[in-house]
């Protein structure tokens, strides 16, 4: 890959423990830096081997190799933010690095139904106490 080909400029963080002024540890995001990178949507046969291997990947992401950037890295591109699934070394050269991504808000597969204020929940089919067993169980979400 030529250097050439990196043309977009993104930001990366990660999740630090850093001291919150207290005596304590808090997680915060913490800027690693900007990077130049080649950022590219994948073609619908990519899209469907990672979906595969039930990773809903849209995006690959090219870098210069840096170990800074590891899994769980985001990536911040045009108001777009990139949750880094997996780094690949290509033929462990340690030149570029390819990243597997997800875009960040992606809807994730196999999640319960969403329960809105009104609904009592209970889960794995506990009852509530109020002696009604009449009730359905979807999901493992009891609906009143």
């Amino acid at each position: 890959m030529f250097s050439g080909y990196l043309d977009k400029r993104v930001t990366v963080t990660k999740t630090q423990k850093v001291f919150d002024g207290r005596g304590g540890w808090t997680n915060k995001p913490v800027t690693i830096g900007q990077f130049w990178a080649s950022i590219e949507p994948l073609g619908i046969t990519q899209i469907a081997q990672y979906s595969a291997m039930d990773i809903s990947v849209s995006t690959q992401i090219y870098m210069r190799y840096n170990t800074d950037i590891v899994k769980n890295c985001v990536i911040n591109f045009r108001g777009k933010s990139y949750i880094v699934q997996d780094v690949v070394n290509p033929a462990y050269e340690d030149e570029y690095m390819e990243l597997v991504v997800v875009e960040s808000g992606t809807p994730v597969e196999n999640t319960p139904a969403l329960v809105t204020e009104s609904e009592k929940v209970t889960f794995a089919g506990k009852a509530t106490g109020d002696g009604d067993e009449s009730r359905k169980i979807y999901f493992g979400v009891t609906y009143d």
